[in-house]
């Protein structure tokens, strides 16, 4: 998939612009504030690293059907998704494991059809972004490791701009 264009159907708010262009000013890219391609590879790139966020992880599963009635329909969501943070406190690396789902509808109002892909992509980009702000709150001492959890949980539902979406901790493989 890599190589290939990504085209958004909705706009990036002002805040993920921000956020979108901190990271390429960080990797050297173009400072666009959008998804281009290039940063999409630089994003899935990182996945090499403690903390990326590889797009594979995200693999959608059709939990309800979709019956086509109504302004929205169908849930589709992922297994229990690991993320590990690693930071250099108190003089020695420690690892923060944490564990979250996604689930997004098949259907809704303002974006129709939401192919199990496209929610792939976009939510690993929405993991990666707040993976980096989780990241350097945590080095510089602005958050205490039990805050790590929720911080990454709230920015991965606030980065994900699929309307309808739903990021929640989990403690579990599959279900």
């Amino acid at each position: 998939m890599l190589g290939t264009s990504i085209a958004l159907d909705r706009p990036i708010g002002p805040q993920n612009r921000n956020s979108i262009r901190q990271f390429q000013q960080h990797h050297g890219l173009a400072l666009t504030g959008t998804l281009t391609p290039p940063t999409v590879a630089a994003l899935i790139s990182r996945c090499a690293g403690p903390m990326g966020v590889d797009p594979a992880l995200f693999i959608f599963r059709t939990k309800v059907a979709d019956d086509g009635k109504g302004p929205a329909g169908g849930w589709q969501e992922t297994d229990c998704i690991p993320v590990r943070f690693v930071s250099p406190m108190f003089f020695r690396p420690i690892s923060i494991d944490v564990r979250l789902r996604v689930g997004v509808p098949i259907r809704n109002q303002s974006e129709g059809v939401i192919k199990a892909e496209s929610a792939q992509f976009e939510s690993a980009a929405a993991a990666n972004l707040a993976g980096m702000e989780v990241t350097a709150a945590l080095n510089a001492g602005d958050i205490i490791p039990s805050q790590v959890e929720p911080m990454f949980i709230n920015l991965t539902q606030h980065h994900l701009l699929i309307e309808g979406r739903r990021v929640t901790h989990c403690t579990g493989g599959s279900t």
